[in-house]
């Protein structure tokens, strides 16, 4: 089974050359770009990757910050750091949500037109919603088929 981190991490890395390639076809600005990116970013640093694009941001986090007036050392857990670092990326809500709206998609693609790779990246998806408590999924509303009449 694949880590929560790698899932993210390569999620981040699909939907940031995906973004690159929108950017330079002009169908949307780099700050668009930047914007859709966030909450996969924030995503991978919550789950644990280690990604360029936040190294400085989470080394500033995990550095020791000196004590105000009773002179006690503030030092932050791996995991703490990782969270406030993510929560200044994207708020976490905003982050699970989108996480979960692309898990819905993935589910959807594959369930039309099934793929080995659209039921892999699904699974992924899945699983990075349950490390994040994610809401359950929303199936699409499925269109009344029409009553068959009697021969």
């Amino acid at each position: 089974m694949t880590s929560p981190a790698a899932i993210a991490a390569e999620e981040f890395c699909r939907r940031r050359e995906t973004a690159l390639r929108k950017v330079a076809a002009g169908e949307i600005d780099l700050r668009q770009g930047a914007a859709l990116l966030q909450p996969w970013l924030a995503l991978a640093c919550r789950a644990g990757a280690d990604l360029p694009d936040f190294a400085d941001a989470l080394r500033s986090w995990r550095q020791p910050l000196p004590g105000g007036r009773m002179g006690e050392t503030l030092q932050f857990t791996e995991q703490e750091a990782r969270a406030l670092c993510a929560e200044d990326i994207c708020p976490r809500e905003q982050a699970v949500e989108t996480l979960a709206a692309a898990r819905d998609a993935a589910l959807y693609r594959h369930d039309t037109a099934p793929t080995p790779e659209r039921a892999r990246r699904a699974r992924d998806l899945v699983a990075l919603a349950c490390a994040f408590h994610a809401r359950p999924f929303q199936p699409r509303p499925r269109l009344a088929q029409p009553e068959r009449t009697a021969a």
